[in-house]
C-alpha cells in the first residue's frame, strides 16, 4: 500500500550501501511485521463478525431489527407513512412502535406473532395493498420481515410519538365553542351608546349603523359622508337589478334625493322583474348552474333552464329562503297544494343534479360515490360553509367534522336516485322526474302517438305485400330480361347479394381489380324486329366506374356506348342506354368489360324492352295488371312516409320533464359504509344515516327507514335554531351590497376560513332574518337604507392608516360590475336590450351538445343576443371568451365570491370585441337621430354610460378628439368604446 515491493533487491542490488540501504533493511523488517499483525487481526475481525452475524440473523433481537427491517422501512415506507411525509397516507405512519401497531384508516399494521393477520405483511406481499408501488420488495426482505413478526415484532424505538402530531378524539364541547358554531344569543345584542357630543359626525338608521359606528369610535376613525346623490342611485340599481338607472330615474332622484324618495327608490326596484333575474344569477353562481355536463362527456342539460327560471320567479316573489332550501334539497318529497307547488318543488331539486360527472366511468359504483361526494361537498359549502368533503378519505384536518359524520350523509344521497340508465353503452345519464301537465297536453300527446303508430304499421303492411307482389313478376312482364348467371363471363368476377336490389339470386362484380380482364356476353334472339329500349340494372355508388365500356350488336352494327355506373335513371336499380333498332334475324349481344375503367364494374340483368306498340308487347294482360299493382302500391307507400314524417315534425311538444332527483325504492334505502380511505371496496363499518355531530339538535331527528332523508336534512337545515345556514346566507347577500363578507371567506366558516370582523352584527342579521320569515327583499332594504350603505368610497389617510383594508367600513369598497352587468349595461344603452326570458336554450342539441351541429362551437358561446346575460346558454367546454375576461364563474366550481381582476386584457377585449363594437354603433346611432350640440351629445353619453353629467375636462377632451368630425360616426363609434372599456364604466364607486 505504501509503494515497499516484495523483491528487496531493488534496495540491496541496485542501491549502493548508504544510509538510504540501512532504512531498506528497517523498513523490510517493519513490513513482515506490519502484514503478520494485519494477518491476525482479519481473523479476529472475522471471528466477531461471524458471532455478530449470527446474532444477527435471530429475529427477535435488536440487533435483526436494525439491519434487516429498520433500513426498508425508512428507504421504503417513510416517504409516506412518517412524520417527514408531506400527507400521511392512509392515515398510517411507521416511524414509532405505537403507531405501527396502532396502524391507519384500515386497522393495526402489525399483529405481534401473527404474520398472516398483520396488514403490513399483506401489503408487501402485494395480497391486499401493494407497498412500496414502486416496486415489490425482494423475496428474502419479505421474508425478514415475515419471520420478525411472527418472533414478536421487536421494535427498540421508545417514546411512541417521535415526529407524530397529537392524535386525540374530538372534544365536541370545545369544537361547540367555536364561533361559527355556537348558537345565536336568544336576545339581540345592543350596540353601544355612541357619546351625545359625537353623535352628528356618526350618523344613524339603527342597529346597523349603531353597531358600526360603536367600532368606527372605538377605532377613532371618522366615516366617510355620504356619496354624491348620482353615485348612490348608479350604485342601488347596479346592486338590485344589474342594470343602470335610466336618465328619466336619474332627473328624478336629483330633483329629490331625500330620504323618503330614496326609500321609495329601493321598494321601486326590489319590485322591478329585473330584480329576481341579478339575484338569480348570484345563487347560480353558488348552485354551479350551466346547461351542460362539461367533463369527460359533454351532455346536454335541456332542462336546466326551469330551475333557472324557478329561481328569477321565487326571487321575484321573495319566496322564504327557509322554504327555497327545502325544495331544493328535498322538493319532491314535499307536499303540494297544486300543479305549480309540485312543478317548483321537483324543479328546485334540480340544484343537486348540476355539478359535472364522469359519465362515462365504467367503474360504476365509483361513479356513484364521486356524485354523492360532489353533493355533500356543494351542500356543505353552500348551505354550512364548511368543507364537508374533506372529510370523506379522513378525519377533516382543521374542523370537527369526522368521517363518520361524511358517511352518515353519504347514507342519505345513496338512497337518493341521482343517476339513472344510459344514454350510450357505458355512458350513464341522469334521473329525470315528470312534471304536472295538463289533460289537454296528455291528450294531444296520446293522440299524436296513436295516429304514428297507426301510419307506422300502415307502411308495415304495405311494405310487405308491395314485397310478396314483386315476387311474382317474371321477367317477361318488361320485355326479355337476361341475368347474369345465363351470361357468358370471361376473366375475373366476384359473386354478391350484399346489395338490395338485384335480379335472380344475385349478381357479379370485377372488385375493382384486374382491369381489362374481365367480360360478360348477353345474347338472345329477339322473336320481333323492331326498337326495342335497352336497359341495364346495378346498385348504383360512388366508388362505381363512371365510364364502363358496353357493345351492342344492332340491325346496322355494331355500337359502343359509355355506362356511368354511378348512378341509374329508373328507380330501383335500372338504367335505360337508349332506343335501338333490333333485328330477330340475328342473335342480340350485349358485352360489358372493365377495360380502361377506374373503380367496381357491376353486372347483373340487362333487359330488352319493345317500343312499337301492344301487338310487339311481350307482355301478358295479367303481369301489365300486376305493374300497374306494383306502381300504385309505390305511391301509397310513398305518400304514408310522407304523412308520417309531416306528422313527427308537427308533434305536439313533449310532457315536462325535469332533471331530478327521485328517492331510490324502499329496499334500497339503506345506510352507507364508511369507506376506507374513500376507496370504493375498502369496506369500513356501517354509518347509520345522520347530520353533522357538532350541529346536532337538542333533540335529534329520526330518519324515517323507508325514504332517503333528504326531507329530514332539509328539515334539520332550515330549523330557526340552526346556528350556521342563516349566518351563512345573510354573509352572502351582505358581501354582494359591500365588496367583502362580514366573514370574507363566504364558503368556509371553519377554522380556516377567516373569523367574522363584526360578529354581534352578524348575529343580529341572521337572528332578525330567520324572526322575518327568511326573506331576502326584508334583508337587502335594511342593508341599502343604512348610512353605511351610502358612504362615499374615497379615501383619508388618517382612517387608511388605522384600518388600511376597511374592515371597520369607514369607506364604501369600490367594486367591479359583474361580467353580466357589464354586457347588460352596454346593450341597455344601445337601446336595443330586450326583457323577454328565452326558454329551452340548449333545443335543437342532441345528447352532446355538439351532437349534429356543425357550427355548435362558433355559436355555443356567442353573446350577440339582445336578451339579459342569465339567458344566454352556460355551455362547459365553450364559456364566452367576452364574459370569461370579465371573471364570469367558473360553472364547474361552487363559486360564493367571483374573483375580481383589473387587468389591460379586460379593456383591450371591450374595445376590440365585435359585440361591443356592435353595440357601440347601435347608441352611436340613437345618438345621432337627435340633432345635438357636440356637448349636449357629450352629455347624454356621460349619462347614458356613466350615469352622471359629464366634467369640464371631459367635454375638453371630446372637443378635442371630434374636431372637425363631429358629425362622424367611426369616430363616435371610437368614443363610445373607449367609454366602455374606461374604469368609471366598469366600476362603482
Amino acid at each position: 500500500k505504501i509503494g515497499i515491493p516484495d523483491d528487496a533487491s531493488v534496495f540491496t542490488g541496485v542501491w549502493p550501501a548508504s544510509p538510504i540501504s540501512e532504512l531498506a533493511r528497517v523498513c523490510m523488517n517493519m513490513r513482515d511485521s506490519i502484514l503478520n499483525l494485519i494477518r491476525w487481526s482479519l481473523v479476529v475481525a472475522c471471528l466477531v463478525a461471524l458471532s455478530d452475524t449470527s446474532r444477527s440473523q435471530d429475529p427477535s433481537t435488536r440487533d435483526f431489527f436494525e439491519t434487516k427491517i429498520r433500513p426498508v422501512l425508512i428507504e421504503h415506507c417513510y416517504p409516506c407513512h412518517s412524520g417527514q411525509s408531506d400527507e400521511i397516507s392512509g392515515s398510517l405512519r411507521v416511524d414509532s412502535r405505537e403507531s405501527l401497531r396502532r396502524g391507519g384508516d384500515s386497522g393495526p399494521a402489525v399483529n405481534e406473532g401473527d404474520p398472516s393477520g398483520s396488514l403490513l405483511m399483506s401489503a408487501i406481499r402485494y395480497e391486499t395493498y401493494e407497498m412500496p408501488p414502486s416496486g415489490k420488495l425482494p423475496a428474502q426482505v419479505i421474508d425478514d420481515f415475515e419471520a420478525w413478526i411472527h418472533a414478536g415484532a421487536v421494535d427498540p424505538r421508545e417514546g411512541g410519538s417521535e415526529n407524530m402530531d397529537s392524535i386525540t378524539e374530538i372534544d365536541w364541547d370545545s369544537a361547540r365553542a367555536f364561533w361559527a358554531f355556537r348558537s345565536r344569543k336568544i336576545e339581540n345584542p345592543s350596540a353601544p351608546a355612541i357619546p351625545a357630543n359625537l353623535k352628528g359626525s356618526y350618523p344613524t338608521t339603527g342597529f346597523l349603523d349603531d353597531h358600526l359606528n360603536w367600532r368606527l369610535m372605538k377605532s377613532e376613525i371618522q366615516p366617510n359622508p355620504p356619496a354624491k346623490p348620482e353615485v348612490q342611485l348608479r350604485r342601488l340599481c347596479y346592486d338590485l337589478t344589474g342594470l343602470p338607472p335610466t336618465i328619466e330615474m336619474q332627473d328624478e332622484w336629483l330633483a329629490d334625493p331625500s330620504d323618503l324618495r330614496w326609500k321609495q327608490l329601493v321598494n321601486q326596484l326590489l319590485a322591478s322583474p329585473a330584480f329576481g333575474e341579478h339575484w338569480a344569477r348570484h345563487w347560480m353562481d353558488v348552485a354551479r348552474y350551466a346547461d351542460s355536463n362539461g367533463s369527460d362527456f359533454n351532455a346536454t342539460f335541456h332542462e336546466a333552464w326551469r330551475y333557472r327560471d324557478y329561481l328569477i320567479r321565487s326571487f321575484n316573489m321573495d319566496q322564504s329562503l327557509q322554504h327555497m332550501i327545502r325544495q331544493q334539497i328535498a322538493g319532491d318529497l314535499l307536499p303540494y297544494s297544486d300543479d305549480q307547488e309540485r312543478y317548483d318543488n321537483v324543479v328546485a331539486t334540480t340544484f343537486l343534479m348540476l355539478g359535472p360527472k364522469m359519465l362515462s366511468e365504467r367503474d360504476k359504483e365509483k361513479l356513484k360515490l364521486d356524485v354523492i361526494d360532489e353533493q355533500i361537498d356543494t351542500v356543505g359549502r353552500a348551505f354550512l360553509g364548511l368543507t364537508l368533503g374533506c372529510a370523506r378519505c379522513h378525519d377533516h384536518k382543521f374542523d370537527p367534522i369526522p368521517t363518520e359524520d361524511y358517511y352518515a350523509l353519504a347514507g342519505i344521497f345513496q338512497s337518493t336516485q341521482t343517476l339513472n340508465g344510459e344514454s350510450q353503452k357505458y355512458v350513464s345519464t341522469w334521473n329525470r322526474v315528470d312534471l304536472p301537465a295538463t289533460d289537454e297536453e296528455r291528450q294531444a300527446i296520446k293522440n299524436h302517438q296513436h295516429e304514428v303508430k297507426r301510419l307506422e304499421t300502415q307502411i308495415k303492411d304495405t311494405e310487405s305485400s308491395l314485397k310478396k307482389l314483386k315476387e311474382t313478376l317474371t321477367p317477361s312482364i318488361s320485355g326479355i330480361v337476361l341475368d347474369d348467371a345465363d351470361a357468358e363471363k370471361s376473366g375475373s368476377w366476384t359473386s354478391s347479394t350484399y346489395f338490395e336490389h338485384f335480379i335472380g339470386k344475385g349478381y357479379v362484380h370485377d372488385d375493382a381489380k384486374n382491369k381489362g380482364d374481365a367480360k360478360i356476353e348477353y345474347m338472345t334472339q329477339l322473336p320481333v324486329t323492331g326498337r326495342y329500349e335497352v336497359r341495364v340494372s346495378h346498385s348504383p355508388g360512388a366508388n362505381r366506374a363512371a365510364n364502363v365500356p358496353v357493345k351492342l350488336t344492332t340491325s346496322t352494327g355494331d355500337v359502343e356506348i359509355i355506362w356511368d355506373q354511378r348512378k341509374i335513371s329508373i328507380e330501383p336499380m335500372w338504367h335505360s342506354l337508349g332506343v335501338y333498332d333490333l333485328a330477330s334475324d340475328q342473335p342480340t349481344r350485349l358485352t360489358i368489360s372493365n377495360n380502361g375503367t377506374s373503380g367496381y364494374v357491376i353486372a347483373d340483368a340487362v333487359q330488352f324492352i319493345p317500343q312499337d306498340g301492344a301487338e310487339a308487347s311481350l307482355q301478358t294482360d295479367q303481369e301489365a295488371e300486376k305493374q300497374l299493382e306494383v306502381k300504385s302500391r309505390q305511391e301509397h307507400l310513398s305518400e304514408l312516409k310522407s304523412q308520417l314524417k309531416r306528422l313527427k315534425k308537427d308533434a305536439p311538444n313533449p310532457l315536462p320533464v325535469a332533471m331530478a332527483p327521485s328517492d331510490r325504492s324502499k329496499k334500497a334505502i339503506s345506510d352507507s359504509h364508511l369507506h376506507i380511505r374513500g376507496e370504493v371496496r375498502n369496506l369500513g363499518p356501517v354509518i347509520p344515516r345522520g347530520f353533522l355531530t357538532v350541529l346536532k339538535p337538542n333533540e335529534p331527528y329520526s330518519l324515517d327507514t323507508e325514504t332517503s332523508g333528504r326531507a329530514e336534512l332539509a328539515e334539520w337545515l332550515t330549523d330557526a335554531n340552526h346556528p350556521l345556514v342563516s349566518r351563512v346566507f345573510v354573509n352572502r347577500v351582505w358581501m354582494h351590497f359591500f365588496g367583502e363578507g362580514i366573514v370574507r371567506t363566504v364558503d368556509n366558516f371553519g377554522k380556516q376560513g377567516e373569523k367574522p370582523s363584526h360578529p354581534e352584527l352578524l348575529d343580529h342579521l341572521a337572528k332578525d332574518f330567520v324572526e322575518s320569515g327568511w326573506h331576502l327583499k326584508p334583508l337587502i332594504r335594511k342593508l341599502v337604507l343604512s348610512r353605511a350603505y351610502r358612504r362615499s368610497s374615497s379615501r383619508q389617510s388618517d382612517a387608511m392608516l388605522r384600518d388600511p383594508e376597511n374592515r371597520l367600513l369607514w369607506r364604501a369598497n369600490r367594486r367591479r360590475l359583474s361580467a353580466e352587468s357589464i354586457r347588460d349595461s352596454m346593450i341597455a344603452c344601445s337601446g336595443y336590450l330586450d326583457s323577454t326570458a328565452r326558454v329551452k336554450p340548449m333545443s335543437g342539441r342532441g345528447v352532446l351538445v355538439s351532437s349534429n351541429n356543425a357550427d355548435s362551437s362558433a355559436k355555443m358561446n356567442e353573446t350577440t343576443e339582445s336578451c339579459r346575460s342569465i339567458y344566454l346558454p352556460v355551455v362547459r367546454g365553450y364559456l364566452s371568451d367576452f364574459l370569461l375576461a370579465l371573471d364570469m364563474a367558473d360553472p364547474d366550481l361552487l363559486v360564493g365570491k367571483r374573483p375580481t381582476t383589473n387587468v389591460p386584457s379586460q379593456a383591450l377585449a371591450l374595445i376590440n370585441s365585435e359585440e361591443v363594437n356592435q353595440w357601440a354603433a347601435q347608441t352611436t346611432s340613437r345618438l345621432l337621430d337627435e340633432v345635438m350640440s357636440l356637448d349636449s351629445r357629450v352629455e347624454k353619453v356621460t349619462r347614458l354610460l356613466l350615469q352622471r353629467y359629464p366634467r369640464e375636462q371631459e367635454i375638453l377632451l371630446a372637443r378635442e378628439f371630434f374636431r372637425e368630425r363631429e358629425e362622424d360616426l367611426d369616430a363616435w363609434n371610437q368614443y363610445i368604446s373607449a367609454v366602455y372599456a374606461s374604469s368609471p364604466f366598469r366600476f362603482l364607486d
